[in-house]
């Protein structure tokens, strides 16, 4: 596999009688995409998920202080 161009691999030609380099299709290609982004995507969106989280609960302690203040 070359770094920065189209992934392949090696299968067996039973014509040439040896191993030639083949490229996967696109439906392959698409596939470790969809692979490489999905393992990657994972850490940000559980991060942002979490700082949403903490800033709803934050905002709505902030609410709950105001909204018990008697005037």
């Amino acid at each position: 596999m070359r770094v920065g161009g189209t992934p392949t691999y090696q299968a067996w030609n039973k014509e040439l009688g040896k191993s030639v380099v083949t490229e996967y299709p696109p439906y392959a290609q698409a596939f470790i995409g969809l692979l490489l982004a999905s393992s990657v995507c994972c850490i940000p969106l559980t991060a942002l998920y979490a700082y949403c989280k903490k800033r709803n609960l934050a905002s709505g302690k902030r609410e709950r202080t105001v909204s018990t203040v008697s005037a």
